[in-house]
């Protein structure tokens, strides 16, 4: 039997995947990250023979793709806007910035920014209009000299580099799921409170007869509690691998914003 594939954590939260964030600016309707990187490679063959040598010669910068998709006036508004004058190529233009990226795409394969090479659109279809923009990622070349020729697969042991830009990025990531479930919890806090509570009364005295909003209540408070727990140990670990002052973590609580305005 074949091993089954895991669901990813798209579905426990499908926003952080939706939404990209370019520089401080969040992209407007949906956007798609597509990030690719390969190795650079010299190849050494002797003419008439079969295989070759391969010397590695580092690694190539990641290729990034955004494809943005808006439908209504206020997302094309942003687009023209906030989005485009960030990538917009302008011909005579002596200096172009990198773009910082936020999506979890970008956070899984350690790219926070690139430099942009070409935007397309927007096409329009089915009342949707599509905006694509290519670039580069951009990283500071690297001090140290990245060469070797390839051998089998046994006795491997590559280094990992740009670990405190990855906790970073995963603190990030992290502290995002936190902030999601706390809301999801408190907006239960909220119906609770609305359905059968009164003013300056407590959730404690509004679930009277709400058993089902009280299970879900909890169950959203101890996810929340999960995913907050996650981030504060992240934290603690990116302390330690960056030798900075990681951002201070936000102390479990199962009060509600509900609770604390009663």
């Amino acid at each position: 039997m074949a091993e089954q594939i895991p669901a990813g954590p798209w579905h426990e939260e499908p926003e952080l995947w939706d939404t990209a964030v370019l520089n401080d600016v969040e992209c407007p309707g949906i956007c798609k990250v597509e990030i690719s990187r390969g190795n650079k490679w010299d190849e050494k063959k002797a003419k008439g023979s079969h295989g070759a040598e391969r010397e590695y010669s580092g690694a190539e910068p990641a290729k990034v793709k955004l494809s943005i998709v808006t439908w209504t006036s206020a997302h094309h508004t942003v687009m023209r806007e906030k989005v485009l004058p960030i990538v917009e190529p302008v011909p005579g233009k002596k200096k172009v910035d990198a773009v910082q990226l936020q999506h979890a795409v970008a956070i899984a394969r350690s790219v926070s920014a690139f430099t942009v090479d070409d935007v397309d659109g927007p096409s329009v279809s089915d009342g949707k209009a599509t905006w694509k923009i290519s670039g580069t990622e951009y990283r500071k070349p690297s001090t140290q000299n990245a060469t070797g020729t390839a051998k089998g697969g046994k006795g491997g042991n590559p280094k990992l580099a740009g670990s405190c830009v990855e906790m970073t990025q995963l603190y990030a990531l992290a502290a995002a799921a936190a902030e999601a479930a706390k809301r999801r919890r408190d907006e239960i806090g909220a119906q609770i409170l609305a359905y059968g509570g009164a003013p300056g009364d407590t959730i404690s005295s509004a679930l009277a007869g709400l058993d089902a909003l009280q299970e879900q209540y909890t169950a959203a408070d101890r996810e929340y509690q999960g995913y907050s727990g996650n981030r504060d140990t992240i934290a603690v670990q990116m302390k330690a691998v960056c030798g900075a002052f990681a951002p201070p973590s936000s102390q479990s609580s199962t009060t509600s914003s509900a609770e604390a305005a009663a």
